[in-house]
């Protein structure tokens, strides 16, 4: 019975379009976006940007067209906070691949953090 409690309330907030499955599987999500691109320029592109201002480690498995690009904040000092979070690139239908943004660990949400990854996203999602 108590199983069956979390499976009626995903499907309640699926039915009620507030929610996509991905988001139930995957509560991290801070933002999504599909860009007209093809997968290998758009990795590209968020691997070079970030690793400018941040450690980037990125893993890609080039049959699935997937891309789980892990990046954290560089440390100065024994007391800077650090934060990680990543890009999940996958090519979607056609040349559009959808890029979703997650936190993996953080002591709070930095809204700044979260403005910067999606613009550097839609820039690479225009081939700049």
């Amino acid at each position: 019975m108590k199983s069956v409690i979390p499976i009626a309330a995903a499907v309640a907030a699926l039915a009620a379009g507030c929610t996509t499955s991905d988001d139930v599987r995957d509560p991290l999500v801070l933002w999504r976006a599909t860009y007209p691109v093809e997968f290998d320029a758009l990795t590209d592109c968020l691997v070079r940007r970030m690793s400018q201002d941040y450690d980037v480690a990125p893993q890609i498995d080039p049959r699935e067209r997937l891309a789980i690009i892990t990046v954290t904040t560089k440390s100065i000092g024994v007391s800077d906070f650090v934060e990680r979070f990543d890009f999940v690139v996958k090519q979607g239908s056609n040349a559009n691949t959808e890029v979703r943004f997650r936190r993996i660990a953080a002591v709070f949400k930095n809204a700044n953090l979260i403005s910067k990854t999606r613009a550097i996203a839609d820039r690479c999602g225009r081939g700049a």
